[in-house]
Protein backbone atom coordinates (compact mmCIF):
# COMPACT_ATOMS: atom_id res chain seq x y z
CA UNK A 1 0.00 0.00 0.00
CA UNK A 2 2.84 2.37 0.92
CA UNK A 3 4.66 1.58 -2.32
CA UNK A 4 1.48 2.32 -4.30
CA UNK A 5 1.11 5.70 -2.58
CA UNK A 6 4.76 6.51 -3.29
CA UNK A 7 4.32 5.70 -6.97
CA UNK A 8 1.15 7.77 -7.17
CA UNK A 9 2.99 10.72 -5.65
CA UNK A 10 6.17 10.22 -7.70
CA UNK A 11 4.59 10.54 -11.17
CA UNK A 12 2.88 13.90 -10.50
CA UNK A 13 6.08 15.19 -8.89
CA UNK A 14 8.21 14.20 -11.91
CA UNK A 15 5.61 15.72 -14.24
CA UNK A 16 5.61 18.94 -12.22
CA UNK A 17 9.42 19.25 -12.22
CA UNK A 18 9.66 18.47 -15.94
CA UNK A 19 6.92 20.91 -16.84
CA UNK A 20 8.52 23.63 -14.71
CA UNK A 21 11.86 23.17 -16.45
CA UNK A 22 10.36 23.25 -19.93
CA UNK A 23 8.33 26.34 -19.06
CA UNK A 24 11.42 28.09 -17.69
CA UNK A 25 12.82 30.52 -20.25
CA UNK A 26 16.30 29.97 -18.79
CA UNK A 27 16.26 26.23 -19.50
CA UNK A 28 17.59 24.85 -22.79
CA UNK A 29 18.13 21.42 -24.32
CA UNK A 30 20.46 20.72 -27.23
CA UNK A 31 21.43 17.56 -29.14
CA UNK A 32 24.73 17.35 -31.02
CA UNK A 33 25.50 14.31 -33.18
CA UNK A 34 29.18 14.19 -34.17
CA UNK A 35 31.57 12.16 -36.33
CA UNK A 36 35.31 12.17 -36.85
CA UNK A 37 38.56 10.21 -36.79
CA UNK A 38 40.98 9.36 -33.98
CA UNK A 39 44.66 8.46 -34.14
CA UNK A 40 45.78 6.85 -30.90
CA UNK A 41 48.34 4.70 -29.16
CA UNK A 42 47.94 2.76 -25.92
CA UNK A 43 51.14 1.53 -24.25
CA UNK A 44 51.17 -1.57 -22.06
CA UNK A 45 54.41 -1.73 -20.04
CA UNK A 46 56.07 -4.27 -17.73
CA UNK A 47 59.00 -3.50 -15.45
CA UNK A 48 61.49 -6.04 -14.05
CA UNK A 49 62.51 -6.40 -10.40
CA UNK A 50 65.09 -3.61 -10.85
CA UNK A 51 62.45 -1.17 -12.11
CA UNK A 52 63.73 -1.32 -15.68
CA UNK A 53 61.34 -1.62 -18.62
CA UNK A 54 61.42 -5.22 -19.86
CA UNK A 55 58.30 -5.44 -22.05
CA UNK A 56 56.32 -2.93 -24.10
CA UNK A 57 53.16 -3.51 -26.14
CA UNK A 58 52.30 -0.52 -28.35
CA UNK A 59 48.69 -0.69 -29.55
CA UNK A 60 48.34 1.72 -32.48
CA UNK A 61 45.06 2.75 -34.11
CA UNK A 62 45.63 4.70 -37.32
CA UNK A 63 42.84 5.65 -37.45
CA UNK A 64 39.44 4.74 -36.06
CA UNK A 65 36.18 6.34 -37.22
CA UNK A 66 34.15 7.93 -34.41
CA UNK A 67 30.39 8.38 -34.22
CA UNK A 68 28.52 9.70 -31.22
CA UNK A 69 26.08 12.16 -29.72
CA UNK A 70 26.14 14.83 -27.02
CA UNK A 71 23.15 15.96 -24.94
CA UNK A 72 23.34 19.38 -23.27
CA UNK A 73 21.01 20.56 -20.49
CA UNK A 74 21.37 24.15 -19.32
CA UNK A 75 19.50 25.98 -16.57
CA UNK A 76 20.53 29.62 -16.16
CA UNK A 77 24.33 29.42 -16.08
CA UNK A 78 24.58 25.77 -15.02
CA UNK A 79 25.33 23.17 -17.72
CA UNK A 80 25.19 19.38 -17.67
CA UNK A 81 26.54 17.62 -20.75
CA UNK A 82 26.55 13.88 -21.46
CA UNK A 83 28.30 12.20 -24.37
CA UNK A 84 28.47 8.72 -25.88
CA UNK A 85 30.84 7.70 -28.67
CA UNK A 86 31.62 4.43 -30.48
CA UNK A 87 34.62 3.96 -32.77
CA UNK A 88 35.11 1.64 -35.73
CA UNK A 89 38.50 0.27 -36.76
CA UNK A 90 39.87 1.64 -40.03
CA UNK A 91 43.23 2.10 -41.71
CA UNK A 92 46.49 0.30 -40.93
CA UNK A 93 46.46 -0.49 -37.21
CA UNK A 94 48.92 -2.76 -35.43
CA UNK A 95 50.46 -3.86 -32.14
CA UNK A 96 54.24 -3.90 -31.66
CA UNK A 97 55.65 -6.18 -28.93
CA UNK A 98 59.17 -5.36 -27.74
CA UNK A 99 61.18 -7.16 -25.03
CA UNK A 100 64.39 -6.33 -23.18
CA UNK A 101 66.78 -8.37 -21.01
CA UNK A 102 69.28 -6.61 -18.76
CA UNK A 103 68.60 -3.39 -20.62
CA UNK A 104 69.24 -4.90 -24.08
CA UNK A 105 66.50 -5.27 -26.67
CA UNK A 106 66.31 -8.85 -27.91
CA UNK A 107 62.84 -9.27 -29.46
CA UNK A 108 60.51 -7.19 -31.65
CA UNK A 109 57.34 -8.59 -33.25
CA UNK A 110 54.57 -6.81 -35.14
CA UNK A 111 50.93 -7.98 -35.07
CA UNK A 112 48.07 -6.71 -37.26
CA UNK A 113 45.13 -5.33 -35.30
CA UNK A 114 42.27 -7.47 -36.62
CA UNK A 115 39.44 -6.04 -34.51
CA UNK A 116 38.82 -3.35 -31.94
CA UNK A 117 35.97 -1.91 -29.91
CA UNK A 118 36.20 1.61 -28.52
CA UNK A 119 33.50 3.10 -26.29
CA UNK A 120 33.86 6.53 -24.71
CA UNK A 121 31.21 8.00 -22.44
CA UNK A 122 31.29 11.02 -20.14
CA UNK A 123 29.28 13.45 -18.07
CA UNK A 124 30.38 17.03 -17.57
CA UNK A 125 29.25 19.72 -15.11
CA UNK A 126 30.02 23.35 -15.90
CA UNK A 127 29.19 26.91 -14.96
CA UNK A 128 29.20 29.75 -17.50
CA UNK A 129 30.82 33.04 -16.46
CA UNK A 130 30.33 36.05 -18.71
CA UNK A 131 33.09 38.64 -18.68
CA UNK A 132 32.00 42.13 -17.62
CA UNK A 133 34.71 43.86 -19.62
CA UNK A 134 34.59 41.53 -22.65
CA UNK A 135 30.95 40.79 -23.42
CA UNK A 136 32.01 38.49 -26.27
CA UNK A 137 33.96 36.16 -23.94
CA UNK A 138 32.54 33.37 -21.78
CA UNK A 139 34.63 31.37 -19.30
CA UNK A 140 33.40 27.90 -18.35
CA UNK A 141 34.96 25.99 -15.40
CA UNK A 142 34.33 22.26 -15.91
CA UNK A 143 34.30 18.98 -14.01
CA UNK A 144 34.19 15.89 -16.21
CA UNK A 145 33.87 12.19 -15.41
CA UNK A 146 34.98 10.02 -18.34
CA UNK A 147 34.99 6.25 -18.93
CA UNK A 148 36.83 4.58 -21.81
CA UNK A 149 36.48 0.93 -22.83
CA UNK A 150 38.89 -0.68 -25.30
CA UNK A 151 38.87 -4.24 -26.63
CA UNK A 152 41.72 -5.11 -29.02
CA UNK A 153 42.38 -8.32 -30.95
CA UNK A 154 45.88 -8.58 -32.43
CA UNK A 155 46.47 -11.47 -34.81
CA UNK A 156 49.54 -13.66 -35.22
CA UNK A 157 52.70 -11.65 -35.74
CA UNK A 158 56.24 -11.98 -36.98
CA UNK A 159 59.55 -10.34 -36.22
CA UNK A 160 63.06 -10.90 -34.90
CA UNK A 161 64.20 -12.51 -31.65
CA UNK A 162 67.91 -12.91 -30.91
CA UNK A 163 68.64 -12.12 -34.59
CA UNK A 164 66.36 -14.93 -35.77
CA UNK A 165 63.14 -14.51 -37.75
CA UNK A 166 60.16 -15.79 -35.78
CA UNK A 167 56.39 -16.10 -35.93
CA UNK A 168 54.31 -15.73 -32.76
CA UNK A 169 50.69 -16.01 -31.68
CA UNK A 170 48.39 -13.05 -31.20
CA UNK A 171 47.34 -11.09 -28.12
CA UNK A 172 43.96 -9.80 -26.90
CA UNK A 173 43.64 -6.74 -24.68
CA UNK A 174 40.68 -5.42 -22.69
CA UNK A 175 41.12 -2.05 -20.98
CA UNK A 176 38.86 -0.03 -18.66
CA UNK A 177 39.88 3.55 -17.91
CA UNK A 178 38.20 6.06 -15.61
CA UNK A 179 39.27 9.72 -15.56
CA UNK A 180 38.28 12.66 -13.38
CA UNK A 181 39.06 15.80 -15.39
CA UNK A 182 38.78 19.42 -14.36
CA UNK A 183 39.77 22.63 -16.10
CA UNK A 184 38.42 25.60 -17.98
CA UNK A 185 36.99 26.42 -21.39
CA UNK A 186 36.94 29.80 -23.08
CA UNK A 187 34.31 30.68 -25.70
CA UNK A 188 34.64 33.77 -27.89
CA UNK A 189 31.68 35.05 -29.90
CA UNK A 190 32.60 36.69 -33.21
CA UNK A 191 29.62 38.69 -34.36
CA UNK A 192 26.21 37.06 -34.19
CA UNK A 193 27.02 33.85 -36.05
CA UNK A 194 30.59 32.68 -35.37
CA UNK A 195 32.36 31.38 -32.29
CA UNK A 196 35.66 29.77 -31.38
CA UNK A 197 36.48 27.86 -28.20
CA UNK A 198 39.56 26.48 -26.46
CA UNK A 199 39.77 24.25 -23.39
CA UNK A 200 42.41 22.69 -21.18
CA UNK A 201 41.68 19.95 -18.63
CA UNK A 202 43.84 17.90 -16.27
CA UNK A 203 43.03 14.70 -14.38
CA UNK A 204 43.58 14.77 -10.60
CA UNK A 205 42.73 11.04 -10.57
CA UNK A 206 42.95 8.21 -13.09
CA UNK A 207 42.16 4.50 -12.69
CA UNK A 208 43.05 1.89 -15.32
CA UNK A 209 42.41 -1.85 -15.44
CA UNK A 210 43.91 -3.95 -18.23
CA UNK A 211 43.63 -7.64 -18.98
CA UNK A 212 45.52 -9.26 -21.83
CA UNK A 213 45.58 -12.82 -23.11
CA UNK A 214 48.64 -14.12 -24.94
CA UNK A 215 47.45 -16.84 -27.26
CA UNK A 216 49.37 -20.05 -27.88
CA UNK A 217 49.07 -23.81 -28.19
CA UNK A 218 51.50 -24.80 -25.43
CA UNK A 219 51.89 -21.79 -23.15
CA UNK A 220 48.99 -19.35 -23.33
CA UNK A 221 48.79 -17.00 -20.35
CA UNK A 222 46.81 -14.08 -18.96
CA UNK A 223 48.05 -10.87 -17.36
CA UNK A 224 46.14 -8.28 -15.33
CA UNK A 225 47.48 -4.77 -14.72
CA UNK A 226 46.00 -2.11 -12.43
CA UNK A 227 47.28 1.45 -12.28
CA UNK A 228 46.23 4.62 -10.49
CA UNK A 229 47.45 8.03 -11.58
CA UNK A 230 47.39 11.48 -10.00
CA UNK A 231 47.66 14.60 -12.19
CA UNK A 232 49.12 12.46 -14.98
CA UNK A 233 46.64 12.95 -17.85
CA UNK A 234 45.69 16.09 -19.77
CA UNK A 235 43.24 17.12 -22.50
CA UNK A 236 43.29 20.15 -24.77
CA UNK A 237 40.78 21.08 -27.44
CA UNK A 238 39.92 23.67 -30.09
CA UNK A 239 36.62 24.19 -31.90
CA UNK A 240 34.91 26.65 -34.22
CA UNK A 241 31.25 26.99 -35.09
CA UNK A 242 28.78 28.85 -37.23
CA UNK A 243 25.07 29.41 -36.56
CA UNK A 244 22.92 28.62 -39.56
CA UNK A 245 19.79 29.86 -37.81
CA UNK A 246 18.39 30.23 -34.29
CA UNK A 247 18.15 26.44 -33.86
CA UNK A 248 20.89 24.90 -35.99
CA UNK A 249 24.68 25.26 -35.93
CA UNK A 250 27.68 23.41 -37.40
CA UNK A 251 31.03 22.97 -35.65
CA UNK A 252 34.48 21.58 -36.35
CA UNK A 253 36.63 20.37 -33.48
CA UNK A 254 39.95 18.83 -32.49
CA UNK A 255 41.18 17.37 -29.21
CA UNK A 256 44.33 15.75 -27.88
CA UNK A 257 44.65 13.43 -24.87
CA UNK A 258 48.16 12.94 -23.48
CA UNK A 259 50.08 12.43 -20.28
CA UNK A 260 52.81 10.65 -18.38
CA UNK A 261 53.16 6.96 -17.51
CA UNK A 262 51.19 5.47 -14.63
CA UNK A 263 52.58 2.51 -12.67
CA UNK A 264 50.74 -0.14 -10.68
CA UNK A 265 50.30 -3.80 -9.78
CA UNK A 266 50.97 -6.76 -12.07
CA UNK A 267 49.23 -10.15 -11.96
CA UNK A 268 49.79 -13.17 -14.21
CA UNK A 269 49.63 -16.95 -14.50
CA UNK A 270 52.78 -17.10 -16.64
CA UNK A 271 54.60 -19.19 -14.01
CA UNK A 272 51.63 -20.45 -12.00
CA UNK A 273 48.28 -22.15 -12.65
CA UNK A 274 46.33 -19.33 -11.02
CA UNK A 275 46.68 -15.62 -11.66
CA UNK A 276 49.09 -14.37 -8.99
CA UNK A 277 50.38 -10.95 -8.03
CA UNK A 278 54.07 -10.39 -8.79
CA UNK A 279 55.37 -8.59 -5.72
CA UNK A 280 58.73 -7.68 -7.29
CA UNK A 281 57.39 -6.34 -10.60
CA UNK A 282 55.21 -3.43 -11.66
CA UNK A 283 53.04 -2.70 -14.66
CA UNK A 284 52.72 0.59 -16.48
CA UNK A 285 50.54 2.29 -19.04
CA UNK A 286 50.19 5.43 -21.10
CA UNK A 287 47.84 6.77 -23.77
CA UNK A 288 47.98 9.34 -26.53
CA UNK A 289 45.02 10.19 -28.76
CA UNK A 290 44.31 12.92 -31.30
CA UNK A 291 40.82 13.33 -32.70
CA UNK A 292 39.13 15.75 -35.06
CA UNK A 293 35.71 15.92 -36.64
CA UNK A 294 32.51 17.75 -37.35
CA UNK A 295 29.27 18.11 -35.40
CA UNK A 296 25.79 19.53 -35.88
CA UNK A 297 23.88 21.03 -32.96
CA UNK A 298 20.11 21.43 -32.79
CA UNK A 299 18.58 23.55 -30.03
CA UNK A 300 15.16 22.14 -29.17
CA UNK A 301 14.26 24.88 -26.65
Amino acid sequence: MKNLIKKQLAFPLIFLITTSLFANNNFSFCITPHAGVTFSQVDEILYDSNGEQCSLLEWEQKPVIDAGCTFDFQLNRFLISTDFEYSFLAGDSKMTDTDWSNGKKYSVTVHPLEASKNIDTSIMFAYKINSQKCQWLTLQPELQLEYKYIDFDAGNGKGVRYDRNIKVYGVDLTRHSFFVFTGIKGIAEIGNRFNIAAEFLFAPYTYQYEKDFHKGVKNPFTSIEIQKGYFSKFKAGLSAGIKLNEKLSVNIFSQVLFGTKDKGDFYSNYYTEKITKFEDQQSGTNIFAFKCGISTSYLFF
